[in-house]
């Protein structure tokens, strides 16, 4: 278990119109567990945390700049699990699964898309809208990644591995607004690889293929600041189906 205080400094932006933002602290908790069970056959780790920030610095797109400020305060709870487990000599098995709370405790700010927003109680003028409650950007709430490797000796002293991979993100969203349009729905990449390994394990070939169902998502997704008459969001999409081989030569 520990307890950990961390600032990040402050500073000003020289490259956009904008006050200066404040140094960023946090008071980190965070309490753990690390096994190895059967021998060796299975590992177990799990860990809690809780986060609590003063003054975030988050990162705006505002009048086609880029700016800084600060979130007055916001908070990250959650929870992580690791498996990898060893059932027979030639199979082995992992898996990961996060849990992931976070919410602005007292954020007020300025919406491009809302010029003329009324001053939500304990606002200013300058900063007039009211971010309480609303996720952080990035922050998916479940994250699950599973994998396989099934290894087979050959007759030669060489192996054959197969290995199958896939990752589950929860949706998320990319800025602190919370805006379906600025955000990525859930989605699930498959990964596959087999690989020969010589028996003196000094080379190795290998086929593979990523994102192996060829899913559609992004990235990133940012917001252009401007909204006359609308908001413009520009996608970064990720790479579709992608597949190669590889070799590999020790010496």
């Amino acid at each position: 278990a520990s307890a950990t205080r961390g600032f990040k400094s402050g500073g000003c932006n020289m490259l956009a119109v904008q006050p200066g933002f404040k140094e960023e602290k946090v008071w980190n908790f965070e309490a753990g567990v690390k096994s190895e069970l059967a021998d060796g056959r299975l590992r177990l780790n799990g860990n809690v945390f809780y986060m609590d920030y003063t003054d975030m610095q988050v990162g705006q797109i505002g009048n086609l700049s880029s700016v800084l400020t600060n979130a007055g305060e916001s908070r990250i709870y959650g929870a992580e699990l690791e498996v990898a487990a060893l059932p027979v000599e030639q199979l082995e098995l992992g898996a990961t699964v996060a849990y992931l709370n976070t919410a602005y405790k007292d954020f007020c700010t300025g919406d491009p898309t809302k010029p003329a927003a009324p001053v939500d109680a304990g606002c200013t003028a300058a900063d007039p809208i009211q971010l309480k409650g609303n996720e952080l950007p990035r922050a998916p709430e479940f994250a699950v990644t599973a994998s396989a490797t099934w290894t087979v000796p050959m007759a030669d002293g060489s192996d054959l591995a197969l290995r199958a991979d896939a990752r589950f993100q929860s949706d998320t969203y990319f800025t602190q607004f919370n805006r379906p349009l600025v955000s990525q729905d859930s989605y699930t990449v498959v990964n596959a690889r087999v690989t020969w390994t010589s028996a003196n394990d000094g080379f190795s070939f290998g086929v593979w293929a990523n994102n192996l169902f060829d899913e559609d998502y992004y990235t990133e997704v940012l917001e252009s600041g401007a909204f006359n008459p609308q908001l413009v969001a520009q996608g970064y999409v990720a790479p579709p189906r992608t597949y190669g081989v590889s070799t590999e030569y020790r010496f």
